[in-house]
C-alpha cells in the first residue's frame, strides 16, 4: 500500500474511506474519478516545479469573498473573473465542513479544490490567491484558541492556499509577500496572519481565530461533534443565542455597575499584536520619508479581518464582543495613521458598508472604513425558519452603516479598483457586487498625506453592541425554535424513527 503523494490526494482518499456516500457511483466511474485526482495532483506538482516568478507589480483590481460551501453551486466565479482581478482574497470561510474533526476539514478542502468552477477561475484568471482564516476554515463553528489540533488545521488551510497558487502558476516573489515568522512555511508560526505588498498596496491579513479568547457562554467542543440528525444543524444557532445572552447580561451589569466584564478578551495574541505594530510602524516611517520609503511606502492599507470590526449588531461575531482588543487596534491606527485605510470583512452572510463617522450625523462620501462581503454560495435571508427574523435584525441594527439601506442581502462578492491617475491622488473604489456582477454598494477611499481623517478612538467608543427589546425578543424566539427542534428530535429518537446517530 502506498501513501498519498499530496495533501489533495490524501484528502480525497479520506473522503472515499470515511464518507463513501459522497462517492455514490459505480466502479467504472470511481476509476475515472481516481484518474482525475491523479491528473490533478500531477498538474499541481508540475506547476510547483515550474515556479514561475513575476516581479512585484502594481494592481488595478483585487477581488474578495467569503462564506463558500463546497457542495453548493458556485456561479460567482464567472462574474469575478470578468472583473479581471490580479489578486483574490478569501476573507473567511472559504470552506464549510460536515463535522468538526480535522478529517472533515480535509474532506471539505479536497472537495473545494476539485470544483470545476473554482479551478477554471484559478487557471484562467491567473489571480494571486491569499486568504484569512475564519471558524469554518478551522472546521469548528465559532471556534477560537480552544479549538483542538490547531496546528493541523492551520497546516490544512495553508495547503489549500498553496494549492491555489500552484494552479495559477504565479509567484510574486519575496517583494510581493512578507509573512510573519520570516519564512514561507505557514505551520512554522503561531497563526495565519500575513503581509502582502502589491506595488503601493499593502494587504494585511489578520488571524482572528488562532488566539481569540472564548465567549463566556458557548457549546463545548464535544457537543458540536455529536452528529444528531436535524439537531446538529442547530449548533450554530445555539452558539449565537448563547453569545448574545452573555453579551446582554454583561451589558446589563455594565449599565448597573459602570464596569465592563468583557474587557479582558483578546483577538490576536501578543505575538500577532507585535507583528501588526511593526507592519504599521514601517509604513509610517516610509511615509515620513516623503515617498522614498521603499516597499513600505504604501498608498493604501487594506486590513482583512474575517469577522466585522465596527458593527453594532450583537448577533454576529465581531470585535465588538472584545472591546479591549478593538481599543488596542484603534490605538495602533491612531498612533501610526496608515494612509488609505480600509477594512475588509466577511462571516455574516450579507454585504454592507460600515461608516467611519463617530456620531449619527450626515454621512460623508469618504467616511466608509469597512466593506463587508459575505455569502458566495448562500446568504442569511434564505435560511430556513429564521430568514425573516434575520432580515429584521439586519435592518434594525443599522447605526453603523453608511446609510440605513447600505446592505446587500443576496449572494455577493467584493472588489477593490485602484485609480492611480486621479487628480487628487491615488483613489480606491470598494464595491460589493450581486450574483450578476452588478455593483450594488460602492464607496471611494483616497490616499492622502498623513492618513485618513478618521477619529479611530471616537469611532471605537461609539460602536458598542446594540442591546434593546428587539435583542431580547429575537433571543427568546430563537430559543423557542431550538427547543422545539430538540423536542421533535427527541421524540423521533424515542419512537424509533431514527435508530442511531454518529459520533466522531
Amino acid at each position: 500500500v502506498t501513501s498519498p503523494s499530496s495533501p489533495t490526494e490524501a484528502a480525497a482518499a479520506a473522503v472515499r474511506a470515511r464518507r463513501p456516500w459522497l462517492w455514490p457511483c459505480p466502479m467504472p466511474l470511481r476509476a475515472l474519478r481516481s484518474v482525475a485526482v491523479a491528473l490533478l495532483t500531477l498538474a499541481s506538482h508540475q506547476a510547483r516545479a515550474q515556479d514561475v516568478r513575476q516581479p512585484a507589480m502594481a494592481v488595478d483590481t483585487i477581488a474578495f469573498g467569503s462564506c463558500n460551501k463546497p457542495w453548493k453551486p458556485q456561479p460567482l466565479w464567472e462574474p469575478i473573473q470578468r472583473m479581471k482581478p490580479q489578486v483574490f482574497v478569501w476573507t473567511g470561510d472559504a470552506v464549510y465542513t460536515n463535522g468538526s474533526a480535522l478529517e472533515d476539514l480535509q474532506d471539505a478542502i479536497a472537495e473545494q479544490n476539485a470544483r470545476p468552477e473554482y479551478t477554471r477561475f484559478l487557471e484562467s484568471s491567473g489571480a494571486y490567491v491569499v486568504g484569512a482564516v475564519d471558524d469554518h476554515d478551522y472546521g469548528v463553528n465559532d471556534g477560537g484558541k480552544d479549538a483542538p489540533g490547531r496546528a493541523g488545521r492551520i497546516k490544512a488551510f495553508a495547503e489549500f492556499l498553496e494549492f491555489a497558487q500552484t494552479r495559477t502558476g504565479l509567484d510574486y516573489g519575496n517583494k510581493g509577500e512578507r509573512r510573519a515568522g520570516g519564512g514561507k512555511e505557514f505551520p512554522e508560526r503561531d497563526g495565519l496572519y500575513s503581509e502582502h505588498l502589491f506595488g503601493r498596496v499593502k494587504l494585511i491579513l489578520l488571524d482572528t481565530r488562532t488566539h481569540r479568547d472564548g465567549y463566556p457562554l458557548t457549546l463545548p467542543y464535544w457537543v458540536t461533534k455529536l452528529r444528531i440528525p436535524v439537531l446538529r444543524k442547530c449548533w450554530g444557532t445555539v452558539n449565537t443565542v448563547l453569545r448574545v445572552l452573555s453579551a446582554t447580561v454583561y451589558a446589563l451589569i455594565e449599565k448597573a455597575t459602570g464596569r465592563s466584564l468583557m474587557e479582558d478578551g483578546d483577538m490576536l495574541g501578543e505575538r500577532q499584536w507585535e507583528w501588526l505594530e511593526d507592519t504599521l510602524r514601517r509604513s509610517a516611517e516610509a511615509a515620513d520619508k516623503g515617498g522614498g520609503g521603499g516597499d513600505d511606502d504604501a498608498a493604501f492599507h487594506v486590513i482583512v479581518s474575517s469577522v466585522q470590526v465596527f458593527t453594532t449588531n450583537p448577533f454576529v461575531e465581531s470585535w465588538g464582543h472584545f472591546p479591549r482588543a478593538r481599543r488596542r487596534l484603534v490605538e495602533l491606527l491612531t498612533k501610526y495613521r496608515p494612509k488609505g485605510t480600509l477594512f475588509l470583512s466577511g462571516d455574516v452572510h450579507f454585504g454592507e458598508l460600515i461608516d467611519g463617522s463617530a456620531g449619527s450625523g450626515a454621512v460623508r462620501g469618504d467616511s466608509v472604513v469597512e466593506v463587508t462581503s459575505s455569502g458566495m454560495t448562500h446568504h442569511a435571508i434564505k435560511r430556513p425558519y429564521i430568514g425573516g427574523m434575520v432580515l429584521r435584525v439586519i435592518k434594525h441594527f443599522s447605526g453603523h452603516r453608511a446609510g440605513k439601506d447600505y446592505y446587500a442581502a443576496g449572494t455577493n462578492f467584493g472588489t477593490l479598483h485602484f485609480d492611480w491617475s486621479a487628480e487628487i491622488g491615488p483613489c480606491m473604489d470598494g464595491n460589493v457586487h450581486d450574483a450578476n456582477g452588478d455593483v450594488v454598494l460602492t464607496t471611494r477611499v483616497c490616499s492622502k498625506d498623513g492618513g485618513r481623517d478618521v477619529d479611530w478612538l471616537a469611532l471605537h467608543e461609539s460602536r458598542k453592541l446594540g442591546m434593546d427589546t428587539l435583542t431580547f425578543g429575537v433571543v427568546l424566539a430563537a430559543l423557542s425554535i431550538v427547543l422545539s427542534i430538540l423536542g421533535v428530535t427527541v421524540l423521533r429518537l424515542c419512537c424509533g424513527k431514527t435508530n442511531k446517530f454518529k459520533q466522531n
